[in-house]
């Protein structure tokens, strides 16, 4: 092979390589370009999404807040119904200190009262109305409206912490009373059937079905 020849192969090869190497530089900066293309638009929904996100936290505050309103409206409506029913009910007891054909001396609101237990658990309760005499002592329940379950937590629970937090009436005959501006038609079976009075309003006047009041 004669030196031109040789030169000719060469310059082959360097044309070849350069070839090789644009290509490759070429390849590259697009890689680097979608690469780049891609980057910026994850940057772009990322924004996007947190601008989102941002937006949407803000409304659900919002609601929340309206929300919170609600519950605040419908919580003072509640107390306050309630407190209408309490003194509705005490007020007419008050006046007849009767029931179930007992009579008794004094009407109270018996309000709430704590007591540490022996465990060191603190027991409470609360309780409307108690009609009270020398050797009776009648606790109303009073409701705006009186359920099923109110009538099973009175001769339940309420009656079994009665006795714990008023030991001054451990002797006393216990007698129960539900009432409430309006009264579910199973609570007020419930009742009858155990034995507790029932305390309704029917138009301007109170209904009281007493006839079958047991004590406890």
């Amino acid at each position: 092979m004669d030196s031109a020849e040789f030169d000719r192969r060469i310059a082959a090869i360097m044309e070849s390589l350069e070839k090789s190497r644009l290509e490759d530089e070429r390849r590259t900066a697009k890689s680097m370009a979608e690469f780049e293309r891609r980057t910026a638009e994850f940057e772009r929904r990322t924004e996007e999404f947190e601008r989102s996100k941002a937006e949407f936290d803000r409304r659900m505050a919002k609601i929340d807040d309206k929300i919170d309103y609600a519950k605040e409206d419908i919580a003072g409506i509640s107390n306050s119904n309630g407190l209408v029913a309490e003194d509705y009910f005490f007020n007419s007891l008050e006046k007849t200190l009767t029931l179930g054909g007992k009579h008794f001396d004094h009407a109270q609101k018996g309000g709430r009262r704590s007591l540490k237990l022996s465990n060191g658990k603190k027991l409470t309760g609360q309780y409307d109305t108690l009609l009270i005499n020398d050797n009776s002592i009648a606790v109303v329940e009073i409701k705006y409206k009186a359920e099923k379950e109110d009538v099973e937590k009175l001769a339940g629970k309420q009656l079994e912490n009665f006795r714990i937090l008023y030991p001054e009436f451990a002797k006393y005959k216990i007698y129960l009373g539900i009432a409430g501006l309006s009264v579910d038609e199973h609570a007020e079976k419930e009742a009858l059937k155990r034995g507790i009075a029932v305390l309704k309003q029917k138009g301007d006047a109170i209904e009281i079905l007493d006839g079958n009041l047991r004590a406890y």
